[in-house]
C-alpha cells in the first residue's frame, strides 16, 4: 500500500463550493493581487516576517496578497474575525489546528515507513486523532453558537460528517482497533542475543513489580520528548521483528488494521480548506495580541460607499509592533476626508511622521479589505479595487535608469491601473530633480489621480501642491512649539507652512536674517 494512493489530488480550496469557505464565499475571482512594491512599501512584508513563531508565513503572505474587492466577501470575513475574537471559539479552533498538524505529521511519517504493521498503526493513529478533533470542534461550535456564515457552514459540515453512517463506522472501527491494540498482550523472552515471542497464557505481568523495585532510585520525573520523524519513533530491526511475530500470533487483528489503513484514509476537502484558511485569521490575532496588551485599539472598520474616509486614533501597524516590543510610545493620528475630498498632500519637516501616515492609510485599506480588524479606535472607509504605492528610491549605480526615470515609469504604471475605487500612495517622488521640475511633475500626478477619482496620499516637500485644488486636503507633520527641532510625529490637517518651520528652526540656531546681520554689526563694532 502507498499512502499517496489514498489521498485526494491536490486542488485549490477556493475552487470548491464556497459555502464553507472562510475567505472566498463567492469565489476568488473578485480580487486583486498586491504587487511587490506595495507589499514592501506598506510594511506588510515586515508584518508577515514578524508573525509569531510557528506561523506559516508563506501561507499568510499568500492569503494577504490576494485581496477581495466586493463588500459581501469583506463582510463575510469580518464576521469570521469577530467570531474568532471569542475565546471559546478561538481556543477550540486553535486546538483543532494543532490536532490537524499532529495528524498530518503522523501521516507523513507513515508514508516514510517501509514496515507494513508500523505504517498501518501510524495511519490508524492519524485517523483517530482527526476523528476526535472533529468531535471536539463540532461540540465547541455547537456550544459557542458562532454568528458568521463561514463558521456556521463549517459547523453544519461537521454535524453532517458526524451523522454520516460511513463516517460513524470509520470512527467506531478506529476506536475499536486502537483499544484492541492497546490491550494486546504477549510474552517476550530474551536470552542473550535471542528474542522470542509467544502468546500470552495468563502469565504474571512483571512490569509493576520491576517499576516498584526501582522506584526508590528515581529522583525526578524524566522530561517528556515527543517522538519525532527520524528519531525515537523509528523502530529498530529487532522491534520490527517482534511486531511481525506478534502479528503472526494475531492475524485477524492485524488483518483488520491493514484493511483499515487501505480503505479508511478518506480526505475531507472542506475541513482541509477550513484548516488552511483559518490559520491566517489566527496568525493575525496572535500578531496584534501584544498591541492590544499595550492598550492600542483595533476596530472593525465600517465599509463606506459615500466617499468619506474617517480614521481616528490610527497608527502604522508595522511600526507599532516594533515600538511596543522596544517599550516605546506609539503616536496615533486622525485622518478625515469628506465626500469630494480625494487627495491628501502631506508636508512638513523630515522624519516627522509623513511617510508613516502615508503607509498607515495604505495599511488601513488593505487590512480592511482582507476582513481584518484595523489599527484605530474608529475607522470608516471604502473597499478599494487596488492599492498601489510609488515610493521614491535611492539611485542604484547598477541600474542603467536614472532615479527620475525610475520614478516616472513606476508612477505611470500605478496611474494606468487607477479607477475611482483605487488608492494611490506616493512618497517623496522626483527628489532627484530640481524643485521646479518636481512641482510640475507632482502636479501632473495629482491631476491624474483627481481625474480618475482615486483616493491619493502624496508626501512631498513642496508646499504649493497642497493648494492645487479644492479636492486636495493639506496635512502637515508638527513640531514642539517650544522647540522646533523636536518632532511630535503628529500629522494634522492644516495649511502647508514649511517656510514657517524653516524660520523657526533658523531662529533656534541664530540663523535668521536679522540674527545674522546683528552678529555682523556686533563684530564690526568690536573691531
Amino acid at each position: 500500500m502507498t499512502l499517496t494512493d489514498q489521498r485526494a489530488p491536490a486542488r485549490d480550496p477556493a475552487t470548491d463550493d464556497g459555502t464553507a469557505s472562510l475567505l472566498w464565499p463567492r469565489g476568488p475571482e473578485l480580487a486583486w493581487d498586491l504587487d511587490d512594491d506595495t507589499w514592501h512599501d506598506l510594511g506588510l512584508a515586515t508584518l508577515v516576517d514578524g508573525a509569531p513563531e510557528g506561523s506559516d508565513r508563506a501561507r499568510l503572505a499568500r492569503v494577504w496578497r490576494r485581496v477581495p474587492t466586493d463588500r459581501a466577501t469583506v463582510t463575510h470575513r469580518q464576521d469570521v474575525t469577530a467570531d474568532l475574537e471569542r475565546p471559546a471559539i478561538a481556543d477550540a479552533v486553535i486546538r483543532f489546528t494543532a490536532d490537524a498538524d499532529r495528524s498530518r505529521s503522523q501521516l507523513a511519517f507513515a508514508a516514510q515507513v517501509r514496515h507494513p504493521p508500523q505504517q498501518h498503526a501510524w495511519v490508524l493513529a492519524a485517523v483517530t486523532v482527526r476523528g476526535r478533533a472533529v468531535e471536539r470542534l463540532a461540540a465547541a461550535l455547537r456550544a459557542a453558537a458562532p454568528g458568521s456564515a463561514g463558521l456556521l457552514a463549517v459547523r453544519a459540515h461537521l454535524e453532517q460528517r458526524l451523522a454520516d453512517p460511513a463516517e460513524r463506522g470509520r470512527r467506531a472501527r478506529a476506536e475499536a482497533l486502537t483499544a484492541e491494540l492497546a490491550d494486546l498482550r504477549y510474552v517476550l523472552r530474551v536470552a542473550g542475543d535471542r528474542v522470542g515471542v509467544s502468546a500470552d497464557a495468563g502469565q504474571r505481568d512483571a512490569t509493576a513489580p520491576i517499576a516498584e523495585t526501582f522506584e526508590r532510585f528515581r529522583q525526578r520525573e524524566p522530561d517528556a520528548h515527543p517522538a519525532e520523524v527520524g528519531g525515537s519513533a523509528w523502530l529498530s530491526h529487532v522491534e520490527e521483528a517482534v511486531i511481525d511475530r506478534v502479528a503472526a500470533l494475531h492475524p485477524e487483528l492485524f488483518g483488520r488494521l491493514a484493511a483499515f489503513a487501505a480503505t479508511d484514509l478518506v480526505p475531507d476537502p472542506v475541513l482541509e480548506r477550513f484548516d488552511d484558511e483559518v490559520r491566517s485569521f489566527l496568525a493575525y490575532r496572535a500578531l496584534v495580541a501584544p498591541l492590544r496588551a499595550a492598550g492600542l485599539p483595533l476596530c472593525r472598520p465600517v465599509l463606506d460607499t459615500s466617499g468619506r474616509v474617517d480614521a481616528r486614533g490610527t497608527y502604522d501597524l508595522a511600526l507599532a509592533d516594533r515600538l511596543v516590543a522596544a517599550g516605546d510610545r506609539v503616536v496615533r493620528n486622525d485622518l478625515t476626508l469628506d465626500p469630494g475630498e480625494r487627495v491628501v498632500v502631506v508636508t512638513g519637516p523630515n522624519q516627522g511622521g509623513k511617510t508613516t501616515l502615508a503607509r498607515t492609510v495604505g495599511q488601513l485599506h488593505v487590512l480592511a479589505a482582507l476582513g481584518l480588524e484595523v489599527p484605530g479606535g474608529r475607522v470608516r472607509l471604502a473597499v478599494p479595487d487596488t492599492v498601489r504605492t510609488v515610493f521614491g528610491r535611492q539611485e542604484d549605480v547598477a541600474d542603467r535608469r536614472s532615479a527620475l526615470e525610475d520614478d516616472l515609469l513606476r508612477t505611470a504604471r500605478a496611474l494606468d491601473a487607477c479607477t475611482a475605487r483605487s488608492v494611490v500612495i506616493a512618497n517623496e517622488l522626483f527628489s532627484s530633480t530640481a524643485p521646479r521640475d518636481a512641482a510640475v511633475l507632482g502636479e501632473r500626478v495629482l491631476r491624474r489621480v483627481l481625474a480618475a477619482g482615486s483616493l491619493g496620499v502624496y508626501v512631498t516637500f513642496l508646499d504649493e501642491l497642497a493648494r492645487l485644488d479644492p479636492a486636495v486636503v493639506s496635512m502637515t507633520s508638527t513640531v514642539d512649539p517650544d522647540d522646533p527641532a523636536v518632532r511630535t510625529f503628529r500629522v494634522v490637517r492644516a495649511p502647508a507652512d514649511g517656510r514657517a518651520y524653516a524660520i523657526a528652526l533658523a531662529a533656534r540656531y541664530g540663523l535668521t536674517r536679522d540674527q545674522v546681520l546683528e552678529r555682523i554689526h556686533d563684530a564690526r563694532r568690536d573691531r
